[in-house]
C-alpha cells in the first residue's frame, strides 16, 4: 500500500519534502484504496519543525488524506494525515492507521481495562468498539499518525 521513500532524495540543508499519496484514510467506515498507489503532489516543510513535530524517523513518515466525519474536532474531512509507517503494534494512546477487513481507517486507540484495544471516534455521534481476543489479531495498524493539517476555507 506505501511506496519506498528515497529519504535522500527528499532532503535539503533546511527543508524535506513529502510525497502526498492518494491514499484514504477513512474516518468512518473503512476506505478500499487502490493497490497502486501514485503520488499526487508534494508537501514542502521545514526540516527542524517536521524532526520536531513528526518525530526523528522522517524517512518512514507518509502523507495521505482524511474523509469521514468519526474524528471530527480532532481530524476534520479533508485533513493531511502525517502517518509514521514504522509503528506496526500499539505503543499507547493515540491515533492510528488501521487495515479492517472494510478497509483503511484512522481511529484512536486506547487500551481496555480487559486487556483488548478500545477503536475511539473523537466525534461523540459515533460509539467507541472494544477488540479483544481473536479479533485483536486480526486488527493490522499501518503507522501512528503524529500529525494532522487543516485548512480552514472562507
Amino acid at each position: 500500500m506505501y511506496r519506498e521513500v528515497n529519504f535522500s532524495d527528499n532532503l535539503t540543508d533546511d527543508h524535506i519534502r513529502f510525497e502526498r499519496l492518494d491514499v484514504v484514510a477513512a474516518l468512518g467506515d473503512g476506505y478500499i484504496n487502490n493497490e497502486a498507489v501514485e503520488v499526487v503532489d508534494f508537501v514542502h516543510v521545514d526540516k527542524a519543525w517536521a524532526r520536531e513535530k513528526l518525530g526523528g524517523n522522517l524517512s518512514r513518515i507518509q502523507v495521505i488524506t482524511a474523509r469521514g466525519d468519526s474524528m471530527q474536532g480532532t481530524i476534520e474531512d479533508g485533513d493531511v494525515l502525517f502517518v509514521d509507517t514504522s509503528v506496526h503494534s500499539f505503543e499507547g494512546e493515540g491515533i492510528y492507521l488501521l487495515s479492517f477487513a472494510d478497509g483503511l481507517k484512522a481511529k484512536r486507540l486506547q487500551a481496555s481495562v480487559g486487556g483488548g484495544l478500545l477503536v475511539i471516534s473523537d466525534n461523540p455521534l459515533y460509539r467507541t468498539e472494544t477488540i479483544e481476543g481473536d479479533r485483536l489479531e486480526k486488527l493490522t495498524i499501518c503507522g501512528k499518525v503524529r500529525g494532522a493539517w487543516h485548512l480552514s476555507g472562507f
